[in-house]
């Protein structure tokens, strides 16, 4: 990866892209039970809160620095970046070990300007790879960072990238991940969900897109 300094150079030169869902969600059920930590209380629940990266950091955010939406290609990627489901690298087949409610939660829209680290042509400007991109994230040194946070941190401070198209580190070759930026520091505008898991559905406003709105709609079932 490059360093901090040449990717305030070069991110503004990668082209960027615009995805559309479907895209999917694991959230666990109890954290659908109350409102997410630092809301008042008697508020919904929201399982779009962007801030538990936040809070404890993800693989492109760094704990204590912006929010963001993390979602999957689909349902299995979904579920596997949460690990409850494994494959079997012997026989290709699905492994679901015993795990608490998680609610599945499936949302559509569209987002532009996004940064697409699926791209192997993005890879070598950047200087990373796949194996850079899925490997562990967790950084063993106290206060350090992951080069993907190191990345994630980069591309939300130009204020003009809206989040990464990224490979799944559980469900390789095919699942494909999204971190969305949502907050003031994120790309200028709105975007808004839905919450359909308990009627009635109320719009919610989570973050800042214009006027091509990512419109999230969000049925959920329990797995």
């Amino acid at each position: 990866m490059l360093s901090t300094a040449s990717l305030a150079t070069v991110l503004p030169t990668v082209p960027r892209i615009s995805v559309r869902g479907p895209w999917s969600r694991a959230v666990r059920d109890d954290l659908l039970q109350h409102p997410p930590q630092g809301e008042p209380s008697g508020s919904s629940p929201q399982p779009l809160w962007p801030g538990g990266p936040r809070l404890h950091g993800a693989r492109f955010t760094p704990r204590g620095s912006f929010d963001t939406i993390y979602l999957a290609s689909d349902p299995v990627t979904a579920l596997s970046e949460v690990n409850l489901v494994f494959a079997n690298q012997q026989t290709g087949s699905r492994i679901t070990p015993s795990h608490p409610p998680f609610i599945l939660v499936s949302v559509d829209g569209n987002v532009s300007e996004m940064l697409d680290l699926t791209d192997l042509s993005v890879q070598g400007v950047l200087h990373t790879s796949v194996q850079e991109l899925t490997g562990a994230w967790r950084w063993p040194v106290p206060g350090g960072a992951a080069p993907t946070q190191l990345l994630g941190r980069s591309a939300h401070a130009m204020g003009l990238i809206r989040g990464l198209k990224y490979p799944s580190a559980k469900n390789s070759p095919d699942g494909i991940c999204y971190a969305i930026f949502s907050g003031p520091s994120s790309a200028p505008g709105f975007y808004r969900g839905r919450r359909s898991f308990r009627p009635p559905c109320p719009s919610i406003s989570i973050g800042g897109f214009d006027g091509r709105c990512l419109e999230l709609n969000v049925p959920c079932r329990l797995w």
